[in-house]
């Protein structure tokens, strides 16, 4: 077959190297010559174009899981609010015959009476009391976002910043008494969610189950210094008289004859030494103490009343 020559195709011919193979330099010199026609068929990327896109598109990135955490972060804030979850619990309480006063975490304080016990919880947006039962004056430091409530079964007292009393006796009674300021009390029992009724200074309420009396004077078991340690009674039976002691003393106490009930007692008696006092009944009125062996006390008519 007679030798082709590569010129008279177009071909480039390739200088030969030494070794019969293509120099880099002659491989080079080739592309050199059709450098604009692989530019013009093969273009190169522009590099600053594409740098400036993935900068913008890792800029938009940012900014969209920005504006993603921060709502997620919103809706969180605004469930913790609307949930209102509670992130620290005390448990309080009184043996029978103490009472304490108890500094709480917000600046408020509470006076406990004898056998009280409670439950304050500390909420994101609230501070809120169970009073399980006795008797508690509350001085509530004021916080206008973050209202005062006391639970105590048949009533709900909600202040802001203020002075009251609540007694819980049992499961299906409880006594408010305002001092300062305003509270609103809630009826639980009752259907709705509207406070039934807003106290000013002096006012009351008296709950038992669904029934409410509104007090415009202080209760009997409120009047006097209870919270300073004392008792005092004004003409009132005995028998409710010892209702009251009852509340302060470990053994129980009654008075069985009709007639020693209803006497009437006045006094100041002092919650420290209402053990002496039933060595001084007998000097004032005609009845005797007995005392049984468990300490139970229990108040009869004199030998000499009965035959009268």
């Amino acid at each position: 077959m007679p030798d082709q020559d590569p010129a008279a195709d177009g071909a480039c011919p390739l200088p030969d190297a030494p070794s019969g193979k293509p120099s880099p330099q002659g491989l080079g010199d080739a592309l050199g010559q059709h450098q604009s026609a692989l530019q013009r068929h093969f273009p190169l990327p522009d590099l600053h174009a594409l740098s400036e896109q993935a900068r913008l598109r890792a800029a938009r990135r940012r900014r969209v899981g920005g504006s993603l955490a921060a709502l997620f972060l919103l809706l969180g804030l605004g469930g913790v609010w609307r949930w209102d979850p509670a992130y620290r619990t005390d448990t309080l309480h009184t043996r029978v015959g103490e009472q304490r006063l108890v500094a709480l975490a917000d600046g408020s304080t509470v006076f406990m009476d004898t056998d009280t016990r409670m439950v304050v919880s500390w909420h994101v947006r609230s501070r809120q009391v169970a009073l399980t039962q006795g008797r508690a004056r509350y001085t509530v430091s004021p916080a206008l976002w973050r209202p005062f409530e006391v639970d105590a079964g048949v009533a709900r007292v909600t202040v802001t910043g203020t002075v009251f009393d609540v007694a819980r006796r049992d499961a299906a009674s409880a006594l408010v008494y305002l001092r300062e300021g305003s509270v609103d009390v809630a009826l639980p029992e009752r259907a709705g969610t509207r406070p039934a009724y807003r106290l000013s200074p002096g006012m009351g309420v008296a709950v038992h189950g669904r029934d409410a009396q509104l007090l415009r004077q202080e209760p009997a078991g409120f009047t006097g210094g209870w919270q300073s340690g004392r008792l005092v009674f004004d003409g009132v039976p005995l028998s409710e008289a010892l209702a009251e002691l009852q509340r302060y003393l470990p053994v129980p106490v009654s008075v069985d004859d009709p007639m020693l009930a209803r006497l009437r007692v006045s006094g100041v008696f002092q919650v420290a030494r209402l053990d002496q006092l039933f060595d001084v009944l007998p000097l004032v009125w005609p009845l005797q103490v007995e005392r049984a062996p468990d300490g139970a006390v229990r108040l009869v008519p004199a030998p000499d009343a009965r035959g009268r």
